[in-house]
């Protein structure tokens, strides 16, 4: 699949938009996650998709989101409509990093945003990576490629994530 056939709803939810909302305001997601579910994040969906033509906006189909423990964090997993390409994301993951004690008392919380996605082996074999969206010094967004990744599932997806937090 070339760059041009990446479906831009699909990819800027995941890729652009989701890891901005949780590292503004990671507690604030996980928040808003927990009192209106999955009606929040197809909120955010249509969101997302306001700018495209019409025919490139895809429908919510299969989103969905649970709230779940790993190691000393919360985590938002976030499961989304079926990918159709390369670096469209099966699953998307808000981790909400417990404060850290710094000079002046307790310090502020902090997130790390992970994605299974969806990657096409050489053979045609389709497969699947950890990456994570991470912000850089001066702001800009970062992506990191944690290598091949789970069976996209839901509990093998948060299996990886407990073993990136330890």
């Amino acid at each position: 699949m070339q760059e041009a056939d990446v479906r831009r709803h699909h990819y800027d939810f995941a890729h652009r938009v989701l890891p901005q909302l949780v590292h503004r305001a990671p507690r604030e997601f996980l928040e808003a996650v927990r009192r209106e579910g999955d009606l929040f994040l197809k909120r955010v969906w249509e969101n997302a998709g306001s700018g495209l033509p019409l025919a490139e906006r895809l429908p919510p189909s299969g989103l969905a989101a649970w709230v779940e423990r790993a190691a000393d964090s919360e985590v938002v997993l976030v499961a989304l409509p079926e990918p159709d390409g390369a670096t469209e994301a099966h699953f998307v993951a808000a981790v909400v990093l417990p404060a850290k004690k710094g000079w002046f008392g307790k310090g502020k919380e902090g997130a790390r945003y992970l994605t299974l996605e969806r990657t096409e082996e050489a053979d045609g074999e389709v497969a699947t990576a950890l990456g994570e969206w991470e912000i850089g010094s001066r702001g800009e967004a970062i992506h990191r490629n944690h290598g091949t990744g789970p069976r996209p599932e839901r509990a093998a997806f948060l299996a990886a994530i407990c073993r990136l937090l330890v």
